[in-house]
């Protein structure tokens, strides 16, 4: 479905994260990958911050 370009791969950056109090990371990145139309890449986490980036050929 794609009209110029398409993703062919991706990820993703974490920017920030929540620290639990016993020092252990209580964040995850909890999905990643490509938009269901190839146009684009997502990531998400339930807290802090993620960047998703994405590869694309035309």
């Amino acid at each position: 479905m794609c009209n110029t370009s398409c993703v062919v791969g991706g990820g993703y950056r974490v920017v920030t994260f929540e620290v639990a109090h016993v020092g252990t990371i209580g964040d995850y990145v909890t999905s990643n990958g490509p938009i269901y139309d190839a146009s684009g890449w997502f990531a998400e986490m339930p807290k802090g911050t993620v960047v998703a980036y994405a590869l694309c050929a035309s």
